[in-house]
């Protein structure tokens, strides 16, 4: 997948919460990407397989986030990581937003982010065909919470990363998000 497709947006003062865990064998994820704690404590990346992220996806405890640095053990480049190393990330269900610029339609095209999504939540794509091949990206198809892992949308940001207003259709380019993945308790 690319690196960055999905990165922190920081407002204030101070980063975002990080969060360690040591790196799964045999992984081959980028900064940008999700990644969860498996039943084993170790970092993996969640499945891209062109299919929506969902909380079946993960082991049991649904901890992870976004990867906030390369756990690729197979690099060539002198920069491999090996099993075990303490990769960070930064973790979702703790309020930590998100941005990104890949918004699709429900047809795996680009899109727009209109302004009237924000309050929504969108299932979260890893993507290996449509337009945006091999990146992770939102989704325009509501989230189920308690089956999906979702995007909750806070704002959309112009080019400029000014907020559009809910009539705006035309101008969005930025989507700021919180992730929720997690089973709703009954």
């Amino acid at each position: 997948m690319s690196a960055r497709d999905i990165m922190p947006f920081i407002v204030g003062s101070g980063g975002p919460k990080i969060r360690y865990g040591r790196l799964n064998a045999s992984e081959s994820f980028r900064e940008g990407e999700l990644v969860f704690i498996n039943n084993d404590g170790e970092l993996a990346e969640l499945p891209a397989d062109d299919s929506v992220a969902l909380i079946s996806d993960l082991d049991s405890g649904g901890l992870g986030g976004v990867a906030a640095m390369d756990g690729d053990t197979a690099r060539t480049d002198g920069f491999a990581r090996s099993t075990g190393d303490l990769i960070s990330y930064y973790p979702w269900n703790e309020g930590t937003l998100f941005i990104t610029k890949n918004y699709v339609s429900a047809a795996d095209t680009a899109a727009v982010p209109p302004g009237s999504i924000v309050g929504e939540s969108f299932q979260i794509h890893g993507s290996n065909a449509g337009v945006l091949t091999a990146n992770w990206e939102i989704l325009s198809t509501a989230g189920v919470l308690g089956t999906d892992v979702c995007a909750f949308i806070h704002q959309v940001l112009n080019s400029r990363m000014e907020p559009i207003t809910a009539a705006d259709t035309t101008t969005g380019v930025w989507v700021v998000f919180e992730i929720y993945a997690r089973e709703v308790n009954a």
